[in-house]
């Protein structure tokens, strides 16, 4: 097959070129198009049957030895999917040997297939499109990044990225101290002989899960530093021409504190519902705006976001205020919850985050440990103190104008009323700050956009639509990207899903739904596919 015929040109393509000097090479508009989740397809793919069928036999040897098996209470209580990290001390017996003689027919099934499959298999990417990527992958010119929000690639000048990394972010000696090589290998020691000793002092009142987890998870030696990168805000420019600011990110999967952030994301995750204000996504903040009577003559919307919420948490404030919050909701937590282990634990996650940003060492002294699992449930319950202690009992309660109210993490929305003229907008907006955290909010309107929604007032009710930014580059995978058959029905599927619970209008529906279809053809996929 003629390899333009295979390779369907595209006709949305796009990528932010954010290079300050040395420009991308011809072509890299093109190749950055594909989009970053695009899937290689190499014609001579190796894989390993002998490891798949090995997986495979000792998934079904195991459910046959299980088949037969009553677990016990104890047994029951001892297993959480979120907490659990499988034993290699354990092997299943052989299956029945009709069953067996199953799986080796698979077997010689399986490697016949591999050959046919290798033998007909082709690249995926142009032959000028692989040697691009292979020169943008070993150049130190350039560095390609994925942007704030998913709004597409980036590539800026490696130079470039370094400096705003630093500027932006690691050079503020108040978040951030830089570590030589033997000093962030001794507090990545200490953080392990820490967590330790934690588990070690509230083994009694672990469960046998949890003992499990940190016992498997302690015996893995080769943990994986935190690495730091940015993403750039290519939808926030301060002033035309000036760079765009940019997101800290740090990668901590795999790291030694993860493993006690992982823990905490899952206690805090069993209470966060407690916190008045708790949102967890657009589709529950439509829910909670339809139980609303008709809205009182005047009312306005408002919107408000937390400056750099992360990083503006102190960490000693912040790990008081949740320590506090969950003594005022003790008699609501689970029988299980050790509130003395959570709070101890959160010290040591904040406190020790080390990372890696190139061939340098960092800890962060103040601010949320960012990368962590435990960072956006640690954030909230933080913030619902002041708002369960201040706001909600000064301007909700006993009729007051604020007549709705909910947050997602660093994210409000609210309704205000006009119902007590001597309570004024600008004092409420004034009781946003908690410790060093700041916020901005727009002015009172009768439309805002938050989240992935625009909400207005229209004849007393709430109207919602589906909302797109502007930088929005729409790159959905092309039909060429190696990925399995069933990714493009999910996400057509769930996107018509999501539009139809967001847009209150039939109108708006249809809308949003032709320009996604629009947008898929323009990425290569066919009209009777789609």
């Amino acid at each position: 097959m003629p390899l333009t015929q295979y390779i369907p040109p595209l006709t949305n393509i796009g990528f932010h070129n954010l290079c300050t000097h040395t420009q991308p090479p011809p072509g890299t508009k093109q190749l950055l198009g594909y989009n970053l989740k695009f899937c290689i397809q190499k014609p001579l793919p190796t894989p390993d049957i002998q490891a798949s069928i090995q997986r495979l036999t000792a998934s079904i040897r195991t459910s046959f030895a299980i088949a037969d098996f009553e677990p016990s209470s104890n047994d029951a209580t001892d297993y959480n999917p979120k907490l659990y990290i499988k034993s290699d001390s354990w092997s299943p017996p052989s299956a029945p040997p009709i069953v067996e003689h199953a799986i080796q027919a698979l077997h010689t099934q399986l490697s016949h297939a591999a050959k046919a499959n290798r033998a007909s298999r082709q690249f995926n990417l142009s032959y000028s499109n692989r040697r691009l990527l292979q020169s943008l992958r070993s150049s130190r010119d350039f560095i390609i990044v994925s942007t704030d929000k998913n709004l597409g690639p980036a590539i800026m000048n490696r130079d470039f990225y370094k400096t705003r990394a630093l500027k932006d972010h690691l050079l503020d000696t108040s978040s951030y101290q830089r570590l030589s090589s033997p000093e962030a290998k001794a507090l990545c020691l200490s953080t392990f002989q820490d967590l330790c000793s934690l588990i070690e002092t509230h083994k009694e009142s672990l469960s046998s899960t949890d003992k499990k987890y940190f016992e498997r998870s302690f015996a893995i030696k080769a943990r994986r530093l935190p690495q730091f990168r940015i993403m750039p805000k290519v939808h926030k420019q301060v002033n035309p021409g000036a760079p765009h600011p940019t997101r800290p990110i740090v990668s901590c999967t795999g790291s030694t504190v993860e493993v006690m952030s992982k823990y905490l994301d899952y206690q805090l995750q069993r209470v966060v519902h407690l916190c008045p204000s708790y949102l967890r996504d657009s589709t529950s903040l439509l829910a909670a705006l339809k139980q609303l009577p008709p809205l009182p003559q005047g009312s306005t919307l408002l919107s408000a976001d937390a400056v750099s919420m992360y990083t503006n948490i102190d960490t000693n404030h912040g790990i008081a205020s949740v320590t506090r919050w969950l003594h005022r909701h003790q008699r609501q937590l689970p029988s299980d919850f050790n509130i003395q282990l959570v709070s101890d634990a959160l010290a040591i996650v904040m406190q020790q985050n080390v990372f890696q940003f190139d061939d340098t060492f960092w800890v962060q002294t103040s601010g949320t440990a960012m990368g962590t699992s435990t960072a956006c449930v640690y954030a909230t319950i933080y913030y619902s103190l002041h708002e369960e202690t201040t706001i909600l009992p000064t301007y909700q309660l006993n009729d007051g104008p604020l007549l709705f109210y909910k947050r997602f993490i660093d994210d409000t929305f609210l309704i205000w009323t006009p119902q007590i003229p001597y309570v004024s907008i600008d004092s409420f907006l004034q009781s946003l700050p908690f410790g060093k955290l700041k916020w901005t909010a727009d002015p009172p309107s009768n439309q805002v956009n938050f989240l992935d929604l625009t909400l207005s007032i229209s004849n007393g009710r709430i109207t919602s639509k589906t909302y797109v930014k502007d930088h929005n580059l729409h790159l959905y995978l092309p039909p060429t990207s190696a990925h399995a058959p069933g990714v493009l029905k999910s996400l057509i599927f769930g996107n018509l899903q999501r539009y139809w619970k967001q847009n209150t209008h039939p109108a708006d529906y249809t809308k949003i739904a032709q320009a996604f279809r629009h947008h898929l053809l323009a990425r290569g996929h066919s009209s009777s596919v789609i």
